[in-house]
């Protein structure tokens, strides 16, 4: 069980245990960790047959970078097959700024992207990734992978996965966009990550 972030200053650490093991604690966090000169509470966790999990809500709770990460546990493993298993949110501006799904460990969802990053003023969609089983894919014809300009809102980069590897049978795997037109940049073709190249359509014989 563990689940470790260095804060980068002198804390505390308050530890449930039992024969030298972290142990459950019902009415708390088994896990407390705290800076040794203001006394502020950094992380908790709480564990339930000595795995990380929590009934009814985040097994770590860590106030890290002006931001509050909670991360929802089952059998020691991210895992929650009904919404985010991993959040980050913006103290400053109660913005989502990341979501995580995970199914059993691994990086899962089918209805929608695994993985979505926000501007944490705006919030303006950054980033989403699309992935099933841990790995990059969306099982669908749509891009498993988008990325948007912060100032604009536009789509800059759209890209295709299979098996976690830039693929597309039909059309260019990576696209590039000028965030002010949206017009096509960059085209890249990729079938199972390697790196192909479209045939240009044979030149004119020159006239007799």
């Amino acid at each position: 069980m563990s689940d470790h972030f260095d804060f980068g200053r002198e804390c505390e650490i308050e530890e449930w245990t039992r024969h030298g093991k972290i142990r459950d604690r019902h009415n708390g966090p088994a896990v407390t960790i705290r800076d040794k000169k203001s006394g502020e509470v950094l992380e908790e966790q709480y564990v339930v047959d000595g795995q990380l999990q929590r009934v009814g809500g985040p097994a770590v709770v860590r106030i890290e970078n002006g931001q509050r990460r909670e991360k929802i546990y089952q059998q020691g493993s991210l895992h929650n097959p009904d919404g985010p298993s991993e959040t980050v949110t913006d103290l400053e501006t109660g913005i989502v700024v990341e979501e995580t799904w995970h199914l059993q460990g691994l990086e899962h969802r089918t209805d929608g992207p695994a993985f979505t990053m926000r501007h944490p003023q705006t919030g303006v969609v950054l980033v989403e990734r699309w992935s099933l089983y841990g790995v990059i894919e969306r099982g669908d014809d749509g891009p498993s992978q988008i990325h948007r300009d912060p100032s604009t809102g536009r789509v800059r980069l759209e890209q295709w996965h299979t098996a976690g590897n830039l693929d597309r049978e039909v059309g260019p795997a990576s696209i590039q966009y000028d965030t002010e037109s949206g017009k096509i940049v960059q085209q890249r073709y990729f079938h199972n990550g390697v790196e192909s190249y479209p045939e240009r359509p044979a030149s004119p014989s020159p006239k007799a």
